[in-house]
């Protein structure tokens, strides 16, 4: 672990000095540097928070929840890369700007899909357990819907023990399934895709097909995992 972190802070380093080193104009490239120093702190807060919930140092609420959903996975994977690109080509400063909110819509979206998938997915779809996130307690967009249902009292004294079993978290899955839980997340997944279709309207044509490819691509996973929800809600 000591290891990965003193890789990752020589990364980080190597990273500036890339950025600083890039052939452009002062004001683009000064443009990059504020961007990245950007992702770095709000990236860090965002898992600061997240650390935070885990420990149950604080209860998030649904706004908070999405609010790290925002900070960490949005900021690094979609709104960075969709600004950087942007600030590289030239781009006026309003489709930077609309830029960044497809891709804070867009991050948002694939991480509570990616959630629904840490459930309800088999391990071997996912590449890694499907029991660690209820083991661990995560308190996910899932879970804060999960816990206005009914159904969460058969939930409740399972949700974050560590030596929760496969055989009670296919229960665990079958109830969550049952609540609607997961359904109300989906809906808020294709509000969001929504709201970035609607975006490209004010953005130049060519870049309607790359939003629309990763929008789709959300939507095939979102597709995808619902099919493992209903299996989880008929299960016996």
């Amino acid at each position: 672990e000591a290891t990965a972190v003193l890789a990752g802070d020589l990364a980080l380093s190597r990273a500036h000095r890339l950025v600083a080193g890039v052939d452009l104009p002062a004001a683009r490239r000064r443009d990059l540097l504020d961007l990245m120093d950007e992702t770095l702190l709000v990236s860090a807060g965002g898992e600061l928070d997240d650390t935070a919930f885990g420990l149950g140092l604080h209860s998030p609420g649904m706004q908070e929840a999405l609010r790290v959903c925002e900070s960490k996975t949005a900021m690094y994977s979609f709104r960075a890369p969709l600004r950087a690109g942007a600030i590289l080509g030239g781009a006026r400063p309003d489709v930077v700007t609309a830029l960044d909110g497809a891709g804070r819509l867009l991050g948002r979206a694939f991480q509570l899909v990616d959630d629904l998938l840490g459930v309800f997915a088999p391990a071997d779809v996912i590449g890694k357990s499907n029991v660690s996130d209820l083991r661990e307690g995560k308190l996910t967009a899932l879970v804060l819907h999960a816990r206005h249902r009914g159904e969460w009292a058969e939930v409740a004294p399972h949700f974050g023990r560590e030596d929760l079993d496969d055989s009670t978290a296919t229960c665990m899955r079958r109830s969550l399934a049952r609540s609607g839980a997961a359904d109300a997340v989906a809906d808020m997944v294709r509000t969001d895709l929504a709201a970035v279709d609607d975006s490209t309207t004010r953005l130049p044509s060519a870049l309607t097909p790359v939003l629309g490819a990763v929008t789709g691509q959300v939507r095939a996973s979102l597709d995808e995992v619902m099919v493992h929800v209903d299996q989880a809600r008929w299960h016996h």
